[in-house]
């Protein structure tokens, strides 16, 4: 993955897995746990902010980039 395609991550890996034709399934139980290190979903939930938390990165420049680089756009 490019290095400024890092902060839209989620978006490479989901397309990738999609490329691929793997098997896609959600399941009802917590998968994941990890603390978010931006503001963004913080404010859209209406929580405090906690210590150490920063903005949100430029998610719009690592989509353009990764669509002037010839990539597909991504969903």
């Amino acid at each position: 993955m490019p290095d400024y395609a890092h902060v839209i991550g989620d978006r490479v890996m989901l397309h990738y897995v999609r490329q691929a034709g793997l098997a896609q399934a959600h399941s009802p139980e917590t998968s994941v746990f990890y603390r978010c290190g931006k503001d963004g979903i913080y404010r859209r939930l209406g929580e405090p902010i906690p210590p150490g938390v920063g903005p949100p990165p430029d998610y719009q420049a690592g989509l353009s980039r990764w669509l002037a680089d010839g990539h597909p756009a991504l969903s």
